[in-house]
């Protein structure tokens, strides 16, 4: 299977280090894996630590816009180079954990998804859209939705535009979402502090949230993994 991720970033090379070395750590042979890496700055510190990860594309987008809107603006550039079929957009603060994640993924197209994702986002108002750190779409879904609202999140439309022509999608199972699923996780998922996606009964996905922040030191909030903690789990989970 080909694939193209779209992985935004934001002077975040160890975040996006460890997203790109899991999915190449758990991909299965026969996948061909390409990585569109948009950073959101003028920022090529770090370029070619990312270029020799795989292949990787690197697209330097300086942009005033900021979270859910650079976000959006990233996954619209790097759209334009896709290539494929399929494609998988994540937060640059994720991490693939099992090989899971990948079967899981292709059991649900060949049962006719067009649209998965691994968690949905918390509802406050919305109508649990599918979140961006994670989904896997088909071109012909990701191409139909606005990345120009700055009012919502790209998945947002995604998902709206799925609803809307009852386009077939599945959402799995995720902590953020359900948290007595906390309680049967075995260690060290069960006491790791991020979001944890379930894919044919394990953990096989992860999501530390609020990466960006956490990597330029502006949040702060007890009981949190931070970006050392997660660098060095995430370290383990794919050595």
């Amino acid at each position: 299977m080909d694939i193209t991720t779209i992985i935004p970033s934001f002077h975040s090379p160890d975040l996006d280090e460890i997203c790109i070395r899991s999915i190449e750590r758990f991909k299965p042979k026969g996948w061909n894996v390409r990585h569109v890496v948009v950073e959101n700055s003028d920022d090529h510190s770090f370029k070619q630590r990312i270029m020799c990860l795989g292949a990787v594309e690197w697209v330097q987008n300086p942009t005033e816009q900021r979270e859910a809107s650079a976000n959006a603006v990233a996954i619209r550039d790097g759209l334009r180079l896709l290539n494929t079929n399929w494609a998988l957009i994540l937060h640059c603060d994720t991490c693939v954990v099992s090989p899971m994640f990948f079967t899981a993924l292709e059991r649900a197209t060949k049962s006719g998804m067009k649209l998965v994702g691994t968690q949905y986002y918390p509802p406050k108002g919305k109508p649990n859209c599918y979140h961006c750190s994670g989904i896997f779409a088909h071109k012909s879904v990701l191409r139909k939705a606005d990345y120009t609202k700055k009012s919502v999140d790209a998945a947002d439309d995604i998902t709206a535009y799925c609803r809307r022509e009852k386009i077939t999608r599945h959402c799995f199972q995720n902590t953020l979402n359900d948290s007595s699923l906390v309680n049967s996780l075995p260690e060290p998922y069960k006491s790791f502090h991020v979001d944890r996606c379930i894919m044919g009964g394990e953990v096989a996905f992860l999501h530390l949230g609020r990466g960006i922040p956490k990597t330029r030191g502006t949040y702060s909030k007890p009981g949190r993994v931070y970006l050392k903690e997660w660098v060095n789990f995430c370290r383990e989970r794919i050595a």
